[in-house]
């Protein structure tokens, strides 16, 4: 597995995508591509305490309803996006391997780690757009699910 798995497209339509996620109020703790090593097939890992919120019927309901309203980018399909919660035990591995692969670098800058396999995913560095740990209030999560909601229903269908 290396790096040519994912394009320079992919690459920018997935930065298109978090940020069209953050215009609709989902800021999630993380987003990155992978290779799931089972299927071959490259796939988004959105990663979102709403996932524990709304759960992933609902918040799979909204992000289509935002592709289909062309809120997202067309380039990412849906289908190719695999939501989990920062809960999961696979996840909070990852941020230990990310977390510690960061401080190797020295001074922050990019340098080349190889790929991390975690579970059934391989993951290069330079695919990671955004990962932090969880750090908010059920109360909280709950006021930045309906947000979301408002945000996406608002949306008119293309």
């Amino acid at each position: 597995m290396d790096r040519s798995a994912i394009t320079d497209h992919y690459l920018t339509a997935g930065s298109e995508y978090l940020e069209a996620l953050r215009r609709l109020e989902l800021d999630p703790e993380g987003l990155m591509w992978a290779v799931d090593t089972v299927s071959g097939q490259k796939v988004l890992l959105l990663i979102t305490s709403l996932f524990d919120i709304a759960g992933p019927l609902k918040l799979s309901e909204l992000l289509f309803r935002a592709y289909n309203a062309s809120a997202t980018p067309k380039d990412i399909s849906p289908f190719i996006v695999e939501m989990h919660s920062p809960q999961q035990d696979f996840v909070d591995s990852f941020y230990s391997i990310y977390t510690i692969r960061i401080e190797e670098s020295g001074t922050g800058k990019m340098i080349e780690l190889g790929p991390m396999h975690l579970g059934p995913y391989t993951i290069f560095r330079d695919w990671v757009y955004q990962f932090r740990a969880p750090s908010v209030a059920k109360p909280s999560l709950d006021h930045r699910f309906r947000r979301f909601e408002r945000k996406v229903q608002a949306l008119k269908a293309a």
